[in-house]
């Protein structure tokens, strides 16, 4: 994927969280616990949420393209180009999708391979979402994201790289 969401994705969303306040803030959309910024770049909209400081579950809407991508971003190593089976629960039920890693200057992300099932997990389930993340020695990495405002988050990256008149970036 020639756009990848990098860990600057994460220095964006505390930096517009934390600048908010100031008027040279980049717009900045908060909905429960997700936040939508707009992009380094300006071109697209990202909608995230974070657990400690090193984890994160977004959703970056591609404006050229009008399209957009999951992603988990979080402090392990994994192998550029392979596929890893990730555990989902949430109150939504259970499930496993393949996920593609991805590395961005040695910042890891995990991006779903089936954006239906990934995206249907988030989207019909309320609460929190957990993510078991095989390692090489055999332990697994558990994260879990609140999914309070998740909807609203997504909706408004949508709306936005749609350049829909409804839409509160425009």
């Amino acid at each position: 994927m020639a756009n990848r969401v990098t860990w600057a994705l994460i220095v964006v969303v505390v930096a517009a969280a934390t600048a908010e306040a100031q008027s040279s803030a980049p717009k900045t959309l908060t909905y429960g616990d997700w936040t939508v910024v707009r992009s380094t770049d300006g071109d697209d909209l990202i909608a995230a949420t974070g657990q400690d400081s090193d984890k994160l579950l977004g959703y970056r809407c591609f404006t050229a393209r009008g399209q957009c991508v999951h992603t988990i971003l979080m402090a392990t190593k994994c192998d550029d180009g392979a596929n890893y089976p990730v555990l989902i629960n949430a109150s939504g039920g259970s499930l496993t999708v393949t996920c593609l890693c991805s590395n961005n200057d040695g910042s890891y992300e995990l991006i779903p391979t089936d954006w239906d099932a990934f995206h249907g997990m988030l989207t019909d389930s309320t609460g929190y979402v957990g993510f078991a993340i095989p390692l090489a020695d055999g332990r697994f990495k558990v994260v879990r994201f609140s999914l309070k405002g998740v909807k609203q988050a997504m909706d408004a990256a949508e709306t936005a790289i749609r350049r829909v008149d409804t839409s509160e970036y425009h």
